[in-house]
């Protein structure tokens, strides 16, 4: 019970310390906070999603990478908004989602390709990066 106390303390204090040096640092280079959100932040809340995807993908357990990769979005997109949009609801700027969602339907049609065993080609992957990295690109 203390290390399930301690460690929950941790992680407060520790998300804390992520959003004040995330907003800094925003301040620092002078643009715009959800620009952090969308790179700094993310990357490193992925992270572990990223490594366990990885190393499903390097033992042949594809199924697995896919579960972890939805499992991911449907979590933080239901579970997380919604706690966070019930204790405090959320303006939502329209063309940012818009986006989000047409870049979400894309990737998610990849499921298509990994049904009943057929694998995603490499260029599916570069083209999903490319789609990413548009998407920071054209949001700010």
């Amino acid at each position: 019970l203390v290390v399930m106390v301690t460690s929950l303390l941790a992680v407060f204090l520790g998300s804390q310390l992520l959003i004040n040096s995330a907003l800094n640092l925003a301040v620092l280079l002078k643009i715009k906070p959800v620009f952090i959100g969308l790179t700094l932040v993310s990357f490193g809340t992925v992270l572990p999603e990223l490594t366990t995807t990885l190393m499903a993908i390097f033992k042949k357990e594809g199924k697995l990478a896919i579960g972890t990769l939805l499992g991911t979005v449907i979590y933080n997109c239901l579970l997380v908004g919604g706690i966070a949009t019930t204790i405090s609801p959320a303006r939502l700027v329209v063309i940012p989602l818009l986006t989000s969602l047409a870049l979400f339907t894309l990737a998610s049609s990849l499921l298509v390709f990994t049904y009943k065993g057929r694998f995603v080609p490499r260029v599916w992957g570069l083209f999903l990066v490319s789609a990413y990295l548009v998407f920071l690109l054209t949001s700010f």
